[in-house]
Formats: C-alpha cells, structure tokens, sequence
C-alpha cells in the first residue's frame, strides 16, 4: 500500500486537507495557493518573502539550478526535443522585498524567440531569497526590527512565498528525498500546516513559531565568513558552491524534526505557539564542512592464512579478508567512530595523528594509515564477509574530553567475548596536548604509552616518537628530507611514483627477539623513507620497520599507492593512499632518489589494505534519516 505523504495530500483541495490558509484566492487552474499575486502576464512575477514579514531581502528567480544569484549571462535550458540553452543577457530576475515582504520581478527577459522555444515561465523555477545582515528588516508587532545574520530560502517552482518552510519543502525536493510521511514524527508536527503557505496571513501562529526556529537554524548554518560579501554586494552575490549547497539541505533536512521539537518542547501543557520565546531555544547546533572534504570511509584488510608471506597472485585467490574498517563522521567531518567487522589494533600513533587535528582527518596529509590493522590471526575467525551490519569492535572519539574508547566483543585481545558489545569501554586512550596545541603525551588503560616529538624533521604521517611499556619501540628522524626534484629527468617526471626526497630515520622494538642480521645487538639500524615531492605533493612511498611477531629474519616494509580516481583527485587533498601492502623487505632493494618506482610490492606478502573514500556530502546522505 503506499503511504500517504504530506505535500501530496496538500496539494489536493483545500476542504479535503485543511492544508489551507482559511482565506479564498484567485488562484490558477493548477491550485498553486499564491495569495492573490499570481500574474499570468510574462511582465512581472510577485511574491513575498517571510520570516516574519522581510523587508529588504534579496529575492531571485534562479534559472540554472544552483541557487546562486548570476547578475549576467545565465544559461537557460528551454525546449523539449531538442533541447537548446539559451543565454539571458541581463542575468535572472532579482528584486529586493518591501513592506509585507512583498516582491514583484521584471520578467521582461523571459520572452524568448520563438523559433528556439516558447517564453520561459516563472512558475517553472524555484524562488530564492537571502537575508543581508543589518539590512533586512522583519516586521513585528512593535516595528521593523534588523536582523543581524544572514541565511538563505527557497521555494519550490510555481510557490511564491519564500519562507522557512518552504525552504525546507525544496531542499527535500532537490535532494530527490520525497515527501514527508504523514505517519512520521515529521509528517505529525506539520500534519494541519500549509508549509508552502503565508503563515502570518492565516494566522497560524505554530506554523509562524516553526518558521522562526527554522531560520534560527538557517542562520546558525550560515557562514559567518561570507556575511560581508552578502553586505556589500546588496545579495547580489553567489556564496556556496553546488556541493555546500548540497550539504546546507541536508542538514536542513535532517534535523528539522529536532528543530521543531524544541518548539513543541517549549509550549508546555494549554501553552500558545504565540508566547514561545524563539530566541531562548536550545536550537540543535550542527556544524558543517562546507568545502566537502573527501574522507576516508572505509579499509578492507587482507592477510596470508598462516601468516607466512605469499604472492598477490595467492593472495587474491584465497579467502584472505581478515577485516573492514569503517569511519563515521559528523556533519563537519570530524571523526567520531571506527567500527570493525573482525578486529582491529588501536594505535597509539594513529590516534595521536588524529587528536592532533581534532579529528578532523581532512586536515592530516595522509589519511589512515596501517595504524588500525591487527596483525594477529584471530580476526579472521571474526570477519563476516558482506555483512555492512557486523560490527565487533569499536573505537569512539571524545575529543572535547581528550579521550577514545574501546569496546569489543572478540577475544583477539586478550579480553573476555561477549555477545553484546558493552556498556562500559574496556579500553581507554587518553592525551595531552602541549603549548603549541599538539599531543605531548598519550596513554592506554591498559599500559603503554607513546610521547611525540616535533620540529623541522617532522612531515605527517611521520613524526619522532618513544614509547614506554611498549616493547621499546621508538622512530627518530635523523634528518630533514634530501630533495632531488632537480636531479630527476624531464621524462621521468612524468611517470608515476617517482622517488624524489629521501630521509634518514632510526627504528627499534624488541630488539633482542631479532636475528643479526638483519637487525645487530645494538639496535641500530639506519633507514630510509622515500617520499614523493613533485608538483607540491608530500606522498609518502615506502618506509622500512621491523616487528618479531611477523619476521624475526626479515625487515619489513610498508609500500603506499596514491589515490589515482578522477573522482578523488583533490588538489586540496593530494596525498591520500588508495592501497598499502606489508611485505618482507629484500636489502638488496634499496631505493635511490630519482628512481622510478610504478608499482608496489607484489611478492613476499604479509597484508594488503584497500582503502575507500567518500566525499562528505555523500556520507551525510547516506547516513541521515530524513522523517524524524
């Protein structure tokens, strides 16, 4: 049976809905509610702009789709069969509202020869209007008064109010969401309101203190940086990109439940939506990342079965996936969770990386790297492959509180298994940031614990460390990288995977449980990172380590492949890994500055780990539910 929806049941007759503003209109053929301004002329569209009653707010009819005002030569689609663009010289329509919020634009531009396409209609495009901090005025009962933040709203094609609620009915229909269930805890709020209607009119004081919850939130979204701009543009100005946009809707969408339930929190048992202070509300504060960073989402791990290195070819043909790793984050892609369909091994380095970004990952140089891999064959009784609903263990962030925490259902750790995940962590890694707000020092409940150390030699992912109740383990970097960009052949830089810097570095771990060689009794052992450095790139492409737990006869080496996807090729982001292989290292392949390294180790094979991304406004889309 299909659901009944709340802006499909309003757009039927007003006495079967009550969707209505209790006034009669005249109003076209099609029941579009436009409170006696409909002009079927193509000279002049009207409308009205509300909060309350706007005055001096910059309204537009956007023509292109991207909700940002074009002052000239805007492209216009028209025609069916075939299509044609047209270009209207004279920009899309704009005015600014007067009193009652009322707006009327010039549509003079909209007579297209006839040749190419009929006119263009208004009613075909959606409205869009921006409050202009210290500009806009709203009208109340004891006067205009000046707002002193911006926001932007919309209406859908052929609605002529622009309000709160309206935005909040077009943002779903741009992001193709559909409307609202009227079974919903959304579709029960608005079930007796006309959310495309002029609320002040009808007296529909719920409706009223709804819209001004939502532009609280419009405004609390709106960034501050770009208030300025608006001021001194009169409006007239494109602020976001499509993806900022994109993410500006979603949020919207996804807590306007939340939004109006403070309302209805507030007005208390026989209260009136008319005495609820609006601006006392404890309205949702949802930070964004309007740049739409990429993300890493997820990481699938693959391991020989015994542990004993193998060949690519064997391990793609065997069952080798140990584990995936997903990532969550908040609608300002800061990390908040990392949960494992097996195992994982949280790393004091890895979480020291992170806190030292706040977590926010869109800020580290590499994202992720083997920190979070568990070496130990116990996963693999864990993983359940294809199963996005498995979770065994995971790791939760508290940065305001310097803190993760750990819980797990397995016994790769040494800790007794459960059915359920617990309640209480069984694990916690804690931090402290030192004067120059980096991590100075951080810890795990469970012993161990790792002390950085940054200065000029320092490039992320890789930073000096010691560590203590951790087998000894420590990295020193020696020096700054050796750069030989100039000593590379014009041919060669162009190829993939050039060495181009180099950089001496010292690692020790339980050094007495290796042989000599390859590690000698005294630890020492001198290494290199091979970086990548062209056109303004900071890649990391191999570095070299040892651990007895795998090999007590062998170095080991990590090899990085960069990201090679159209889709996230950021210059903003330019280092990120698409896979990381852990193989035995061959002395004998000592890398040289300038040498061109296409390919990532093959052979010798301990794991590999492919890594997954995901741009921020696709995680928020995928990750909201939109009828609260």
């Amino acid at each position: 049976m299909t659901r009944p929806t709340l802006f499909a049941v309003c757009s039927l007759s007003l006495l079967l809905t009550a969707c209505g503003d209790g006034e009669q209109k005249d109003s076209p053929v099609d029941g579009r509610d436009t409170d006696g301004l409909y002009e079927p002329s193509v000279e002049n569209y009207s409308g009205r702009v509300i909060d309350g009653y706007l005055r001096n707010a910059r309204v537009w009819l956007d023509l292109d789709g991207d909700y940002q005002y074009d002052a000239a030569d805007v492209e216009v689609v028209v025609g069916v069969n075939p299509e044609r663009t047209i270009t209207l010289a004279d920009g899309e329509p704009t005015a600014m509202s007067g009193d009652g919020g009322r707006f009327s634009l010039d549509l003079s531009s909209f007579e297209v020869n006839p040749t190419l396409a009929a006119d263009l209609d208004p009613t075909d495009y959606p409205l869009v209007a921006i409050v202009i901090p210290g500009v806009t005025e709203e009208e109340t009962h004891d006067g205009y008064v000046t707002l002193e933040h911006a926001y932007q709203m919309s209406a859908p094609p052929g609605e002529q109010y622009v309000t709160p609620l309206a935005t909040m009915v077009d943002a779903r229909r741009v992001l193709g969401i559909g409307a609202v269930n009227v079974s919903s805890g959304l579709g029960e709020m608005l079930g007796n309101i006309n959310v495309l209607g002029d609320y002040i009119r009808a007296g529909d004081e719920k409706a009223h203190a709804y819209a001004r919850a939502l532009a609280r939130f419009l405004a609390d979204q709106f960034p501050d940086e770009f208030e300025n701009t608006v001021v001194a543009n009169e409006g007239k100005v494109g602020v976001f990109s499509s993806e900022a946009s994109r993410i500006l809707r979603l949020s919207l969408s996804g807590h306007v439940g939340m939004v109006l339930g403070t309302v209805d929190a507030a007005l208390g048992p026989g209260g009136r939506y008319e005495n609820i202070d609006i601006g006392s509300l404890d309205i949702p504060q949802v930070p964004l990342d309007l740049e739409n960073p990429i993300l890493l989402h997820k990481v699938l791990v693959r391991a020989s079965v015994d542990g004993s290195p193998v060949s690519l070819n064997t391990l793609d043909s065997n069952q080798s996936n140990v584990a995936e790793l997903t990532y969550h984050y908040s609608e300002a892609g800061i990390l908040q969770s990392i949960e494992a369909n097996g195992c994982m091994n949280p790393s004091l380095l890895e979480i020291a990386r992170l806190a030292n970004v706040g977590g926010k990952v869109r800020d580290l140089n590499v994202q992720g790297l083997e920190g979070f891999y568990l070496r130990h064959g116990d996963s693999r009784a864990q993983y359940v492959p294809d199963d996005p609903e498995s979770v065994d263990e995971k790791l939760t962030f508290n940065w305001a509180e310097q803190k993760a925490e750990f819980r797990t259902t397995t016994g790769c750790h040494d800790l007794a298994p459960s059915s359920e995940m617990p309640v209480e962590p069984q694990v916690t890694y804690s931090w402290t940031y030192g004067a120059d707000g980096q991590v100075q020092a951080i810890g795990s409940s469970g012993g161990g614990s790792l002390s950085p150390s940054y200065d000029t030699r320092s490039r992320d992912p890789i930073f000096s460390y010691e560590t203590e109740n951790l087998g000894g383990q420590e990295l020193i970097l020696q020096e700054q990288p050796d750069e030989c960009v100039g000593d590379i052949t014009a041919e060669n830089m162009e190829k993939f995977r050039v060495v181009s810097a180099q950089q001496d570095y010292v690692f020790s771990r339980d050094r007495g449980a290796m042989n000599d060689p390859p590690v000698p009794s005294d630890g020492a052992v001198n290494l290199t990172l091979d970086w990548d450095t062209r056109d303004n790139v900071t890649r990391l492409l191999r570095r070299v380590l040892y651990d007895h737990v795998l090999s007590t006869g062998s170095l080991l080496q990590w090899d990085y492949l960069p990201v090679t996807s159209e889709a996230f090729s950021d210059e903003a982001q330019p280092n990120l890994v698409m896979q990381a292989r852990l193989a035995l290292y061959d002395t004998d392949d000592a890398w040289s500055c300038g040498d061109v390294r296409g390919t990532i180790a093959a052979s010798n094979l301990l794991a590999d780990l492919s890594y997954q991304y995901i741009r921020l406004s696709d995680y928020i889309a995928e990750n909201q539910d939109h009828d609260e």
